[in-house]
């Protein structure tokens, strides 16, 4: 089978790849050794208007049939330090939902195969992938063969196919080590209020609770690698530890546990690591590692996914699939989440200081005039709509 081009994994990333794809009538193939629904771990606050814009652009449907079936609009952030001091964040009205990942990535899975251009190979995995100098590459999928001019590679935090497919090695970036819960029935701050931890048992780890769709909350915990192997910590152990801290306690009073915790390793980011190379582009957190801070993982991954396909449809017409003419796509890339990139080096500076973060959030708090700022609609609106309105 000969397509334009292949995308690997069905995530955020791969799936907005193959709707834009579809959108600009190219007919492609999408394979994921997953069958859908299937469940990830993962923070399930959809933060950043990337999300929104995308989905939007896509169709303007897309977001009324989430926020009726999937997700719920989150209006605010809450940040408390170990002694319960609060700062509050107004997210506004574009930047973040809340939803299980099983159901949001099978909402854009289900629209994937509704498209007449895509492929969907799904329980699959690509064997003997191999690159052609200027043909594209060459792969078999349950015994057929499938050459494509582009790939796409949105395979996920974990993989390393794109190691194998001749990118950059991962094995030098420092690792997170998540855990992520499903409850009910927790007592809430507010209406759609999301909270952040960071407790002194964590040494610059910290805790979230994010309310989702039909009253789940996703309570997870995210620790760097050396400071768990540090101190001799069990992750499950200290996550428990955890829901324990007086702060949090009282949360979990008439709780129900509806999933157990389940464990992920994530590298944290690294923005000058090479995305693509002839015939190939890396989308997700596959190619640009995602802080786990910043709550944009979903965000980036449909940002990196809608500029792949847009770029292989510039690719595909000008007939050019060399490494210098894929290496736009790095630059788009990394110009469209440049304020975000910003964003997270904060915050990675920010959770590595535990005493410079239990100052800062009772000074802010306290601060009429900066808490006043943060807790404004309007301003919230303005600043995520600047970061990606214009780059439609």
């Amino acid at each position: 089978m000969k397509t334009d081009v292949c995308i690997i994994g069905a995530g955020p990333a791969g799936s907005t790849a193959s709707l834009y794809l579809s959108k600009n009538k190219i007919n492609h193939v999408i394979i994921d050794k997953a069958t859908f629904p299937r469940d990830i771990v993962c923070g399930e606050g959809f933060r950043g208007t990337n999300v929104f814009w995308a989905l939007e652009h896509l169709n303007p449907n897309y977001i009324k049939e989430l926020q009726a079936t999937t997700v719920d609009k989150m209006h605010w952030m809450k940040f408390c330090n170990n002694e319960n001091k609060e700062f509050f964040i107004n997210l506004g009205d574009t930047s973040s939902f809340g939803g299980r990942r099983i159901d949001f990535d099978n909402f854009l899975v289900n629209k994937v195969k509704e498209s007449n251009y895509a492929n969907f190979m799904e329980g699959q995995t690509p064997k003997d992938i191999q690159y052609k100098p200027s043909e594209g590459y060459e792969l078999m999928v349950n015994g057929q063969k499938i050459e494509a001019k582009i790939l796409i590679c949105a395979t996920g935090a974990t993989s390393y196919l794109p190691q194998k497919l001749g990118m950059p090695s991962k094995d030098k970036l420092e690792k997170v080590i998540g855990m992520r819960a499903h409850y009910k029935g927790l007592k809430e701050e507010g209406n759609g209020v999301g909270a952040v931890y960071f407790l002194d048992t964590l040494k610059g780890g910290y805790l979230w609770i994010i309310p989702l769709y039909d009253g789940y909350f996703n309570v997870g915990m995210a620790i760097k690698e050396k400071v768990l192997k540090k101190n001799n910590w069990n992750v499950k152990q200290l996550f428990q530890d955890c829901l324990e801290h007086p702060n949090i306690k009282n949360r979990f009073t008439n709780a129900t546990l509806e999933e157990k915790a389940k464990g992920k390793f994530l590298h944290l980011p690294n923005y000058k690591v090479s995305l693509s190379s002839s015939h190939l582009m890396v989308a997700g957190s596959a190619g640009m590692a995602i802080d786990p801070a910043t709550g944009n993982g979903v965000s980036h991954a449909m940002a990196t996914g809608r500029y792949a396909a847009n770029h292989a449809v510039e690719c595909l017409q000008k007939n050019v699939f060399s490494a210098k003419a894929m290496k736009e796509y790095d630059k788009s890339i990394l110009k469209k989440l440049r304020g975000e990139r910003l964003v997270a080096k904060l915050y990675t500076y920010l959770v590595s200081k535990p005493r410079l973060v239990n100052f800062l959030i009772p000074l802010l708090s306290n601060n009429k005039t900066i808490s006043k700022f943060f807790k404004r609609k309007d301003v919230a609106t303005k600043i995520y709509t600047t970061f990606t309105r214009k780059q439609l």
